[in-house]
């Protein structure tokens, strides 16, 4: 009995499923009370406008409210800011019609986002199944080489956590939409962003 110490990598790229959407709304006034109610009232109207397109509004966080005075600036007005965020499966259509809200109303708003899998767990498995028949391809040629043969595996290294495993196994490779409607067609017509998972495994393998 021998062993082999052989790394395995797999990787794929996804288009993503799903999006975070951090919505900041601001406004700068002289009177600090003022700005308040300006940002208030404009996430209030905006907030009307996706439960009238059928947005569940249960679905929206609030994320941080904030009154400032830029000491810098000459003005010295107060900046005051509502954030809210909410995550929706992304569908371009529905992510559009957010956007062409916010264009139509002129609403003074800092747009951010993050794109993600709702499956990410079962991605990063399967991953780790293919990264760890790369190894086992790998390992097999090394052995055959040395006039060696493969029989398994006894632990595998993913994400630096090294995980024993009690019996021999060889590894076989194996085969809501919103009512409201925008006028961005062309946009309606691109795809979701593309998201890469690679996952690397070290896997110790038995020969004889």
């Amino acid at each position: 009995m021998g062993k082999l110490y052989v790394n395995g990598r797999a990787k794929q790229e996804l288009n993503a499923d799903m999006v975070n959407i951090n919505l900041r709304f601001e406004a700068r006034d002289e009177n600090s009370t003022r700005a308040l109610y300006i940002v208030t009232e404009q996430c209030e109207q905006f907030l009307g406008k996706l439960k009238k397109a059928g947005f569940n509004l249960e679905q929206v966080r609030l994320a941080d409210d904030e009154v400032s005075q830029d000491r810098y600036d000459e003005e010295r007005l107060y900046i005051a800011s509502r954030s809210v965020e909410f995550d929706m499966p992304f569908e371009i259509k529905n992510y559009n019609a957010i956007l062409d809200m916010i264009r139509k109303e002129q609403y003074e708003i800092n747009l951010s986002t993050n794109y993600y899998l709702s499956n990410n767990d079962e991605v990063k498995e399967r991953l780790v199944q293919e990264a760890v028949v790369d190894s086992q391809k790998r390992a097999e040629q090394i052995a055959a080489a040395l006039g060696r043969k493969l029989i398994g595996f006894k632990e595998m290294d993913v994400d630096g956590i090294r995980k024993r495993v009690n019996t021999i196994v060889l590894y076989n490779q194996s085969g809501s939409s919103m009512s409201y409607k925008s006028d961005l067609d062309n946009s309606n017509l691109i795809s979701a962003p593309l998201i890469e998972k690679e996952e690397k495994v070290s896997v110790t393998w038995i020969i004889e």
